[in-house]
Order: structure tokens, then C-alpha cells, then sequence
């Protein structure tokens, strides 16, 4: 691999399962959800579970049955769901249910009253709001929840066996104080005839400043891949290796120094100078800045540098961009972008290559891959365990929440078309065929910005008109003809005219991609309500909350927190409390709201809000904002709604 790489070592990940099942003396369940934090999930399940982890942990069930196609046949717990979700793909698959909502159990019996006396049965772990204020089976619903559960157990639809919570980490006293709600909850669950025989609520930083929190399970999230969960000047009591690093080729042009790797890829902005990285030659480098498509370095005082050629790949120094042994860590990039470092890590691209070493492939042998959820491998795993059920009006399965990016196909034609009108008009006027190709050529660098690269690159030659990228690691996007066509041109795609199809750069121009959601949890919270870790927001009244599935793992970074809103109902609503790496939460007020209500995050309707009031909310550029997008949101052909 000549290009930016991402190393992962399952032996360190094998060795962090070790390191706090010692700690904590209790099961652990490892988090692989997000591709396992940008891991790489089936890789990374198999290390943990090889290591000592008795369960594993996913989102949503599309996350879950790409393990199953795998061939990991441990027990896996999923715990977010939309409103038309397939319960009957959990329980072919024997894939574990967190259910979040009262509301949730009602649709459960729905999706399963066919079964009833069947002698099948899901299992359910009931998920409790303890003080997180985010998903989570209101307190006021507490007895109703168990009342209804234990009668779906005695229809024989489900088989109880968790339930769990999740701790905010707002100080010792409000750790406590879930504590003591979630042991009511659990004397509540015994009075109404469930027997919980799986009883969890911490998270590894829970389990660890919280030893009465363990219970019968512990999450092993952010340490399961060597980065503490504590913030900078905690000491972790557990010794962690950290298990990503991330590298790339050193090059040199006329502007300087720089790697191919930017915000597109995943990388967060920092200041000039805020980190200083190493190369393979022990050569030291400072940070100038990090583009949409690169990252630019200098020589650090005092050294030199290798001057480097474009091409020249086999010979080109590796800058260790991420590095904790000789380089900035995550740690360091948390630090210099005003983050944390498990966002860091997760937000790198599934497009950059995977390569893991160690003998925690379960096979003992080292392997490459791209680190992404297989979702050819669903689609074929899941029409042979439910064949006899219809699915959504594509004929497809309802496997996860609406995370969905509509790529405005007949507005890509149209644009297309302009611009092969624009060059047949430069060629009649004596422009030179080439210098007419390379002057209208379209720039599909990083998967065409989100778009899809080969989707774009095919447009683009059907009106003839020549793929551009920035980058050779951007050709591998490409089909063959693309591919073979295709004009690597950094200095050409640094032009925003290369980028006009998609709208971008133009504040009046209709944007070519929209993306909708839809809430999956709303409930009516009081005045004092914190919100999400840390409580850093707290109700000042009564009002509505809504869960929107869509965190940084997905498009929305955390640096959006504070400013961001979306659009429920034709109305712009606030984005309240932390980015969490699977979800936000949403201000709704007085609004009236369900389960499935539809959720515009950005689009090109008038009552939409503008990809670029997103990106400047999030500190990068449009195109970069959307390339940046994580593999659970899907990409959609067809118009903008």
C-alpha cells in the first residue's frame, strides 16, 4: 500500500480486553459499532472476543448482521432501532434487542404478534434513562414498560434478559445518583415478574471510577482500542496500548511539503504548528495545515527534509500522521482540534486501506482490507433468513434508522450537460482539444465528494467530459474506463470550477445531495433535564426531546455542538448537549412529534437548511463536510426531496 494506510494491531486490542478484565473482574461486552471506531469491526470483534470479551456491541441491526456474515456467531446487542425496523431480522439472525421506549415494545409486539406460541422468541435487554437524558425508557414509564414486557415474555414474543443504562459521567454525585435510580429500576423490573439475569450500566470509564456500577456486564467502548476514557491529566488505571496508527507518503511540490490525507479523509482542522509528526527516516515535521484533501507540513527547526517527487511512492519517506509510539497520538489531534480522541479515530475514512497484523485475526495470519461494514455481505445474508417478508417499497429490509444522503442524479445531468455545452463553445472557438479537456474536467477526488465516484466519473464521460482527481489513491473509486481515462491533476482540482456540477462553492447554486433522518425516541422531559455527558445542557423549562440517529461517526462532528439545528416539521430546532458518535439530541419545544417523524439535516428545499451553513458550523469546507460522511449513511440515486 503506497498511499495513506491505516496499521491496525489486534494483538494490542486482545491485550486491552486482558487489561480490564483483570481490572474489573467482570464480563465484558466489546463495542464494535461505527466499523469498530475506525478499526475496522469484524476484525476487531474477532481480537476481542479471542481476548476474553463474552459479547459484542452494534448500533443498529444492519451493523449486526454484517458480523453474522462474517461468521461471528457470539452473542451481539443492538440498541438503536427506526421506526420500521425488521424485529424479525433479529430474531432469524439471533441478533440480542435494546429497547429504548415503551413505544418501542409496542411496535416489538406489532413486528412479532404473528409468532405468538411459535416457541421463538427475541431477546430483549430493556435500556433505562438513568440521567443521560438522551434514549432510554423514561422513569415515568418505568412500570409500564415491565408490565408490557412481561407480557410479551409470557406470549412467548421476547425473552428478557438485560437490563441497562448508561452513565453521563457528569460528576461523582450524579454518577451516584444513576446508580441508585437504576437499582429502583431493577427492584421496579423484579415486582412486575421479570427475572434480569444480565444487569448492565457501566462503560469502561463507569466501570473503572465506579467499581459498584459493574454489575454482571461491563461496555468496553473507547479502551477496547488503547485510548482512555478519562480527559487529559486523568490517569487511566489501566495500562492501554493504542491500537490505529495512520500514515502516508510524503510529497513536494512548488507550495511546500504535504501528505494526501485532509478533512475529506477525516482529519480534523488545527492551528499551524499544534502538532509535530515524524517520518519513516526519523525526519521531524510540524503541521501547517489540513485541507480538504491534504495536509501540509513543514520541516521542523532545526532538520531537514527529503525533497520527495510527485510519483516517486516506492522511495517516498511515511509520515506518521497518527502515532503514539513516534509520533502525535490521537490524544494530541484531540487535543490540537478541541475534541476527543475517539472521534479522531472513528471519523477516518473507510476509503483509507486497512491493514491488520497480529495474531488477534483469529487466524494467527496478518491481513489487508479496507476496514469497511460488508454490505454485500448483508444483502445476501439477509433475503435467505427472510425470504417470506417484505421489506420497504425497494424491496429492501429496514435494518437501520434513516441515515440517508439523496444524490440529486438529474441535476448532476443537467450541469453535465452546461458544461459540455461550455466546451463544445471553447473548442469552435479555436481552444485546443486538451487544454478544452483538462479545462472542463470534473473532479471526482475523494468518491466524487460523497457522491459516489464511479456514478459521477460515469456521468461525466457520458457527456464527454474527462474524471479529474487530486490524488492517485482517488483512482481506485473509479471503474476501468473511468479509471483509464481519468486525469490526476492536483493543481486542476484545486480549482473550484472542477467542482461546479455539484454546487458547492456557489452560495446561490441548488446543491446536489440532500440529508434526512427521522427521530427515534421522543419523550417530554421537565425543567433541570440534563442532556447527553457532561449535562452540558440543561432544560430551563419544560419541554420535548427527540433522538435524530445521526452522530460523528456518521456527519455530524462534535465541533457543531452549540450551533448546529435541523428542520422537523418545516421548523429549524436546536441541536442540544454533546455530539455523541451515534446520535443528537433535538430541542423540540412544544412541537408536536412521533417515532419516524422525517428529519432534514440539509437539502435544497426553501425551509432547508444550506450544506454550507453545516460546513461552517463544522469549520471545513462543503465539499470536504460531506466526503467525510462515515459508511452507515446510504447513498440514495434520485432527486433532492
Amino acid at each position: 500500500m503506497s498511499g495513506p494506510r491505516i496499521d491496525v494491531d489486534l494483538d494490542a486490542v486482545q491485550g486491552n480486553v486482558r487489561a480490564i478484565a483483570s481490572l474489573t473482574e467482570t464480563p465484558l461486552l466489546a463495542v464494535v459499532k461505527a466499523n469498530g471506531y475506525g478499526h475496522g469491526a469484524v476484525e476487531v470483534a474477532r481480537a476481542a472476543l479471542d481476548g476474553g470479551a463474552v459479547r459484542l456491541g452494534v448500533v443498529d441491526l444492519r451493523e449486526a448482521l454484517a458480523l453474522r456474515s462474517a461468521g461471528v456467531t457470539a452473542p451481539i446487542l443492538t440498541w438503536m432501532h427506526g421506526a420500521r425496523t425488521d424485529w424479525l431480522a433479529a430474531l432469524d439472525a439471533e441478533i440480542e434487542l435494546g429497547i429504548s421506549s415503551l413505544a418501542q415494545l409496542e411496535l416489538l409486539d406489532i413486528g412479532l404478534g404473528r409468532l405468538e406460541h411459535s416457541d421463538r422468541s427475541v431477546v430483549v435487554h430493556l435500556k433505562l434513562d438513568t440521567g443521560l437524558g438522551r434514549n432510554g425508557i423514561s422513569a415515568i414509564e418505568w412500570e409500564s414498560a415491565f408490565t408490557k414486557a412481561a407480557e410479551l415474555e409470557r406470549r412467548g414474543l421476547i425473552r428478557l434478559e438485560g437490563l441497562f443504562s448508561h452513565l453521563a459521567g457528569a460528576g461523582e454525585q450524579a454518577d451516584l445518583a444513576q446508580l441508585a435510580s437504576f437499582e429502583h429500576a431493577l427492584e421496579l423490573a423484579g415486582r412486575s415478574g421479570l427475572d434480569v439475569t444480565v444487569r448492565h450500566l457501566a462503560a469502561t470509564a463507569g466501570s473503572m471510577s465506579l467499581p459498584q456500577a459493574r454489575f454482571d456486564l461491563v461496555r468496553l467502548g473507547v479502551s477496547l482500542y488503547g485510548l482512555s476514557p478519562f480527559a487529559a491529566g486523568v490517569e487511566c488505571p489501566a495500562s492501554l496500548q493504542p491500537a490505529l496508527s495512520l500514515s502516508a507518503p510524503l510529497r513536494e511540490d512548488l507550495e511546500g511539503f504535504r501528505v494526501d490525507i485532509g478533512q475529506a479523509d477525516g482529519l480534523p482542522p488545527v492551528a499551524a504548528g499544534a502538532l509535530e509528526l515524524a517520518d519513516s527516516n526519523g525526519g521531524r515535521w510540524r503541521v501547517v495545515s489540513v485541507g480538504a484533501l491534504e495536509t501540509r507540513v513543514e520541516p521542523h527547526e532545526g532538520g531537514t527534509a527529503e525533497t520527495v517527487r510527485l510519483g516517486d511512492d516506492a522511495d517516498a519517506p511515511r509520515l506518521a500522521v497518527i502515532d503514539t509510539a513516534r509520533s502525535s497520538s490521537a490524544d494530541d489531534w484531540a487535543a490540537a482540534a478541541g475534541t476527543i480522541n475517539y472521534e479522531v479515530v472513528t471519523r477516518l475514512s473507510s476509503r483509507i486501506p486497512r491493514r491488520f497484523t497480529g495474531t488477534g485475526t483469529g487466524t494467527g495470519t496478518t491481513g489487508t482490507g479496507t476496514g469497511t461494514t460488508d454490505m454485500e455481505a448483508v444483502s445476501e445474508l439477509a433475503p435467505g433468513l427472510l425470504a417470506d417478508r417484505r421489506g420497504t417499497e425497494d424491496g429492501g429490509l429496514v435494518l437501520a434508522p434513516r441515515r440517508e444522503l439523496a444524490i440529486d442524479v438529474e441535476l448532476l445531468r443537467s450541469r453535465m450537460g452546461e458544461r459540455a455545452a461550455a466546451r463544445a463553445e471553447a473548442l469552435a472557438a479555436g481552444m485546443g482539444a486538451r487544454h478544452a479537456a483538462r479545462t472542463f474536467s470534473v473532479d471526482v477526488s475523494a468518491d466524487a465528494y460523497g457522491h459516489g465516484a464511479e456514478l459521477v466519473a460515469g456521468l461525466a464521460l457520458e457527456y464527454g467530459l474527462l474524471p479529474l482527481v487530486a490524488r492517485s489513491a482517488d483512482l481506485e473509486r473509479l471503474g476501468g474506463a473511468a479509471r483509464e481515462r481519468a486525469l490526476v491533476d492536483r493543481e486542476r482540482a484545486g480549482d473550484a470550477r472542477s467542482r461546479a456540477v455539484y454546487g458547492f462553492d456557489d452560495p446561490n447554486a441548488r446543491v446536489t445531495v440532500s440529508l434526512a433522518s427521522e427521530l427515534v425516541h421522543v419523550k417530554r422531559v421537565t425543567a433541570g433535564h440534563g442532556v447527553s455527558y457532561g449535562y452540558d445542557w440543561v432544560a430551563e423549562e419544560a419541554t420535548t426531546l427527540g433522538l435524530v440517529p445521526l452522530g460523528y461517526a456518521d456527519a455530524i462532528p462534535r465541533s457543531v455542538a452549540g450551533r448546529a439545528e435541523v428542520v422537523i416539521g418545516g421548523e429549524r430546532r436546536p441541536i442540544v448537549g454533546r455530539v455523541a458518535m451515534d446520535q443528537v439530541v433535538i430541542d423540540l419545544q412544544d412541537q408536536e412529534a412521533w417515532i419516524g417523524m422525517p428529519v432534514s439535516i440539509f437539502g435544497a428545499e426553501p425551509r432547508d437548511i444550506h450544506v454550507r451553513e453545516w460546513a461552517s458550523w463544522a469549520g471545513v469546507e462543503p465539499q470536504a463536510f460531506v466526503a467525510a460522511f462515515g459508511p452507515r449513511v446510504v447513498r440514495r440515486e434520485g432527486g433532492a426531496e
